[in-house]
């Protein structure tokens, strides 16, 4: 079964197998903690692209995932970073993330055509493994990468049914929600 799978989103304790759990340095904030998932897919997301220095990269979208991202193709040495982001408060996240401009007010198109005509790359990804994990756990916890920008509010879990209503009004305030579990 796969761990997104398994009952205990938003619980205070969930059971996992021990071979899914990493080791956190002590020191690390638990709200920092939390951002390590998304990281290590981000961390994916660059390995798989096998980036070098100075090439141009483009994000889609400005949510937690896009924004670890743009810093870690920054990180990497992209000479040029650009995001597609509709959610103005995103796109303004995004410059301090490493992005170089906020794309806005246009319809992004990708014509199959040109693609195959301009030889040009795109990747997708999902999900992360073992490596990615342990890269993110080192990144986040030595503050190499800075997660804490990405970090909107945090609430109590009895306040949740509100936090997800206020999501649902307005996506783009928002980069990430963090859940106390604690409270």
């Amino acid at each position: 079964m796969a761990v997104s799978e398994r009952n205990g989103s938003f619980a205070q304790f969930v059971a996992a197998p021990a071979r899914q759990m990493f080791l956190v340095p002590p020191q690390t904030p638990p709200k920092e903690a939390a951002l390590i998932e998304p990281s290590s897919v981000a961390c994916h997301a660059i390995r798989r692209s096998r980036m070098e220095l100075g090439e141009r990269v483009v994000v889609m979208g400005a949510v937690p995932i896009g924004l670890v991202i743009i810093a870690l193709a920054r990180r990497a040495g992209a000479d040029r970073i650009a995001v597609v982001e509709p959610a103005e408060n995103r796109r303004r996240l995004a410059i301090p993330m490493g992005a170089d401009a906020g794309c806005e007010g246009r319809r992004l198109e990708l014509h199959a055509n040109r693609v195959l005509g301009n030889e040009l790359d795109v990747l997708a990804s999902f999900w992360a493994n073992d490596t990615d994990f342990r890269r993110a756990v080192d990144l986040v916890a030595s503050r190499k990468l800075d997660v804490r920008p990405l970090i909107s509010e945090r609430v109590a879990l009895d306040d949740l049914q509100n936090a997800f209503e206020r999501l649902a009004a307005d996506r783009g305030r928002y980069a990430k929600i963090l859940v106390d579990c604690n409270s």
